[in-house]
Parts: structure tokens; C-alpha cells; sequence
């Protein structure tokens, strides 16, 4: 069902109200909690606040401090959210604080910070601390929101069923036809000759953005059709098992572009119609009516006739906890919302970005090497055919586009007991973040860390390198550093469908179309995605325009 329409006075009432929330609510903690901020000094030495963490402890409450250092660049206001991207000069350490807004945040980068936190901390001294309104659109039985340990291990044990590689596998040929799709969708923008702009000077006609000579092709902005085609895979891979059911979730796309920027509303009344938010809850209820008529319908075909459904609704409603117990409606529509978020923006965000890295950053050793190694594969290849085995510069450039442009930039936590770090005991209820961009961006794990080098991915990349021993412990340490999914028991699910995706993407694009860079700069964005927005001309490879890639 489509979303409500808004009048054009509502839309720009609304869009930086939107975006400055965005900011607020990737860093609030919840509505409920205190947002217990303790006070920072820069004074402390960046050799204690590199210190790895130790065990929670217990302790007197006067022990209780937060002096590490604040990230340079906080601004009036804002705080640091224009800088979320950016990595702090290695002077401060690996421990320090920053703010968006009022909310004071420690924030923590490095592999063993992120592991700590990943696989230690989360579920027994650290839980998920998120804004009421974002609980209200993910639902209460995401498990992006389940906090309790016990109660979010049931949940993911049934959720994994979902997106096992086998469910994925399933899928395979799937996602090459939609990765042809929108690829075709991209070409056909490049031929297209851009709309006249009107010009209150009949002598001087406006030229038009992006257009080339007159007949040729024109750049264009692929981000459009790479979320059609993300979102296309997640719905097919949602229900594709009964195409009526995946025809229902596809056209559910307006409603959920409305759910997704209700994310970013933390700032206008809920009370206000035409709000963000507002929307987005009014779009939620149709999603989840529509999730759960599907859910209704196919348990009742399971129960009647025996019907088996092998797409991740289907593994969902087949799966039964230890005691037998099935997965309610509320936890298979608030994890199918999950799911079509998941699997829609942030690979969409890293495709872009990866289009800009081949267009403009790969050196050209590397894409020649990426492109014999593609030439090499049969036209239908198989998974295995794609597999870091068989396709090793392939896998790099999916490893070296998430280290790179990693699209979420960290994981936010809240202390539930005293834990002390490098030195200083942090209270219940601080607010923690791991940042994930900053781990893959460390100059003491990546050389050249700014470098878009899949060398590094293929035998070199650590300055020891050429000490065997040593290459081997580098590789292993950026292994560990490769973060870009989290880790834990909170990591991302759909990390084999979206590995499947970018690599079927790029096979589709190397063997059938020739792609070459813009003469408009790239847009860079850094919340709610960081990604970069290129300008790209993308032709059939018969259609006799001389390829950058």
C-alpha cells in the first residue's frame, strides 16, 4: 500500500528537523534511561587509554570517572555528529569521548575494544540502549531491541533459520537475475537524455546536470536502482517461495522508504500528522498487517496440506525453540521488518561506494587483475566459482569495500554494572560505542589505512610483510580488525546474503557492461549511512564506449 502523500510545505517543515535527528538517535540512549554523562578532560595520556579493557569489576561508587579525552572537532550544538567518520588522531588513543548534542559518548575503536565488547560484554555487563521511538518502529521483539541475554539468545536461534546459507544458497540464481536487472536499470539512465531545465533566458538554455555531447551517454546517480535492487532481493528472499506473497512485500516499498525516515525523527511531536515519525508509525501498521496476513495464510497451508516454504518466512515459521514453541506473530513481523531494513540500505550504500572505489581509487594492477580473474569464470558461475578459492581478488575487493566504506559506523551499548576501562571505571548506565569504522581504519593494522588497496587482502598490505612469520600474523590481525558486521551474538544476520549480493553484482557488471566515472565529484555522506554517491556512465559492453573498469 502506498504511503500517505505529503504536501510540499509538510516535506520542507520537516527535512532538517529529520536529518538533525538522525543524529540524535543513532547516539540516544533510551528515553527511559538516564543519560548519566560524566564529565571529560583531553589532560589524560593516550598511553592509558589504550589499554585494553579488563573484567567488570565491582567497586565504590568514588571510584566512578570518565576523564579520557574528547575528539577534536566538537562543534556548538551538534557536537561531533558532522565527524562521525572520521577517525581521532592517534594522540588521543583509543578511548575517548564525544558528543551529539546533550549525550556524552565514550567511544572505543581498536579489534580487541570491539571483541571485548562484541563477545564479552554485550549480554552480561553491556546491553542495546535505544531512543523509545526507534523501539517503537523496530517492535519490541526485534532483536535489534530484545535486551535480555537469555530472551535474545531464543530469538536469534530461531531467527537464524531464517538466513542460514542454505536458505541463502537457495537464492543464488535469484540474485544474479536482480543484479542483471538493475544494472540494465543503470545502462538504460546512462541513454537517457536528461529532462530540459527551464531557463527564463530563451537565448541561453540551460544546460542539463550530467549530460555528455549530444548523442552520447550521460552520468548518472546509481544509488536509486541499487535500493530497488537490494530491496527487490530482500522481499524475493523474504517470500519468494509463493510469488504472490514476495508481489505483497515488494509493494509494500513506499511504506518503507516512510518507516525508514521515521528512523531519523527524534525532534517533532509525535502528535504532529505529517511528522516523520508520525508517518512512519502509520506505515509500520500496514507492514506488520501485511507480514502477519502472510504468516496466517501460510501456517494454515502448512497445518492443512503439508506445504513447505524454503525462503526465510517459510524457515521462520517452521522453526521451534527447545521447549517446541514457535516463533509468535509479533516476533516474525517485527523480524521481517528487521529483515527488509537490514538487507536494503546498508548494502545499497556499500555497492555505491564500491562503484566510486573502482571508478576512481582501485590502482590499475588491481582491476586488471580483478578483471582476468572474472573473464576466467564460466557465464553461469557458481557460488563456489565466487569463493574466495576460486575468485580471491574478488573477495578482496568485497573485504577492502567494507573496511573502507563500512556503512555503519558503530554499535551503541549502555553499561548495566561497573566496568573499568584502561584504567577508569565507567558506571551503570554509560552510554559505549564500538566503533566499527574506526577498527578497520587503524593505521597499526592497515598500512595506508586511507588506501582503497586489495593488496592487502592478497598477501600484502602489513609493512612486515616480507617476513613470513610476520605476514602471517598481520594477516591474521587484519582479520580481526575486519569488523564490518560487528561481532558476537549481536552480529549481523544477513551477512551471507549481502556477501552473495555485492559479489554477484560485481561478476554481472564485469561481464556484461563497461563502467566509467563522471566529471561531477562524488557526494560523501556520513549518517545515517556513511557511503559515497557517485556519478557513473554505465554501457552495454556492445555499445562501443571505451571502459575506466
Amino acid at each position: 500500500m502506498p504511503a500517505e502523500p505529503q504536501p510540499q510545505w509538510a516535506v520542507a517543515a520537516v527535512a532538517v528537523a529529520a536529518a538533525v535527528g538522525a543524529a540524535v538517535a543513532v547516539y540516544a540512549a533510551s528515553s527511559s534511561s538516564s543519560s548519566s554523562s560524566s564529565s571529560s578532560s583531553s589532560s589524560s595520556s593516550s598511553s592509558s587509554a589504550s589499554a585494553y579493557p579488563s573484567p567488570p569489576i565491582r567497586t565504590d561508587p568514588s571510584r566512578y570517572g570518565n576523564d579520557f579525552p574528547v575528539a577534536p572537532g566538537e562543534l556548538p550544538v551538534v557536537g561531533h555528529a558532522a565527524s562521525l567518520a572520521a577517525r581521532p588522531p592517534p594522540s588521543i588513543g583509543k578511548a575517548y569521548n564525544m558528543s551529539i548534542f546533550h549525550i556524552r559518548v565514550l567511544a572505543l575503536y581498536g579489534a580487541e575494544y570491539v571483541r571485548w565488547i562484541g563477545l564479552k560484554g554485550v549480554g552480561k555487563f553491556l546491553i542495546p540502549a535505544w531512543p523509545a521511538r526507534w523501539e517503537t518502529l523496530l517492535g519490541r521483539r526485534s532483536l535489534t531491541v530484545v535486551a535480555d541475554p537469555d530472551d535474545h539468545r531464543r530469538l536469534r536461534a530461531l531467527c537464524v533459520a531464517g538466513v542460514s546459507k542454505a536458505t541463502v544458497s537457495a537464492y543464488y540464481a535469484s540474485i544474479h537475475a536482480e543484479a542483471r536487472r538493475a544494472l540494465e536499470e543503470i545502462s538504460a539512465a546512462s541513454s537517457t537524455p536528461p529532462p530540459p531545465r527551464f531557463s527564463i533566458f530563451p537565448s541561453f538554455p540551460a544546460a542539463a546536470a550530467g549530460a555528455a555531447p549530444a548523442g552520447g551517454p550521460r552520468e548518472t546517480d546509481p544509488l536509486p536502482a541499487l535500493k530497488r535492487f537490494t530491496f527487490r532481493v530482500i522481499c524475493g528472499f523474504v517470500a519468494g517461495a509463493d510469488a504472490a506473497h514476495a508481489a505483497t512485500l515488494a509493494a509494500l516499498h513506499d511504506d518503507f522508504v516512510s518507516w525508514s525516515a521515521g528512523l531519523g525523527d527524534m525532534l517533532l511531536p509525535e502528535w504532529l500528522y505529517f511528522a516523520p515519525f508520525s508517518t512512519a508509525a502509520r506505515a509500520r501498521v500496514r507492514m506488520v498487517a501485511a507480514v502477519v496476513a502472510i504468516a496466517e495464510e501460510r501456517r494454515k497451508r502448512m497445518e492443512e496440506r503439508g506445504e513447505a516454504f524454503g525462503d526465510a518466512l517459510g524457515a521462520l515459521l517452521a522453526a521451534r525453540d527447545e521447549d517446541g514453541k514457535p516463533l509468535s506473530d509479533e516476533e516474525i513481523a517485527d523480524n521481517v521488518v528487521l529483515l527488509l531494513f537490514a538487507g536494503y540500505d546498508t548494502t545499497s550504500s556499500c555497492l555505491a561506494s564500491m562503484l566510486h572505489a573502482l571508478t576512481r581509487e582501485i590502482p590499475p594492477s588491481h582491476l586488471a587483475r580483478l578483471r582476468a580473474e572474472l573473464d576466467r569464470l564460466p557465464a553461469s558461475p557458481t557460488e563456489h566459482d565466487l569463493s574466495a578459492a576460486s575468485a580471491p581478488t574478488l573477495d578482496a575487493l568485497y573485504k577492502e569495500s567494507l573496511r573502507a566504506y563500512s556503512p555503519v559506523p558503530g554499535v551503541f551499548r549502555q553499561t548495566t554494572a561497573p566496568v573499568e576501562l584502561a584504567g577508569r571505571v565507567l558506571p551503570p548506565g554509560a552510554q559505549v560505542v564500538a566503533s566499527l569504522r574506526s577498527t578497520m581504519m587503524d593505521a597499526e593494522v592497515f598500512a595506508d589505512p586511507a588506501a582503497f588497496d586489495l593488496g592487502r587482502w592478497l598477501g600484502g598490505g602489513g609493512p612486515a610483510d616480507d617476513d613470513e612469520i610476520a605476514a602471517r600474523e598481520a594477516a591474521a590481525m587484519r582479520e580481526r580488525a575486519w569488523v564490518p558486521f560487528s561481532v558476537g551474538p549481536r552480529m549481523c544476520l544477513g551477512m551471507h546474503l549481502a556477501k552473495m549480493e555485492i559479489k554477484a553484482f560485481v561478476f554481472q557488471l564485469f561481464r556484461h557492461y563497461d563502467l566509467q566515472a563522471g566529471t561531477t565529484a562524488p557526494l560523501r555522506q556520513s549518517f545515517p549511512m556513511i557511503r559515497v554517491i557517485p556519478r557513473v556512465i554505465l554501457t552495454a559492453k556492445d555499445a562501443g564506449v571505451k571502459s575506466s573498469v
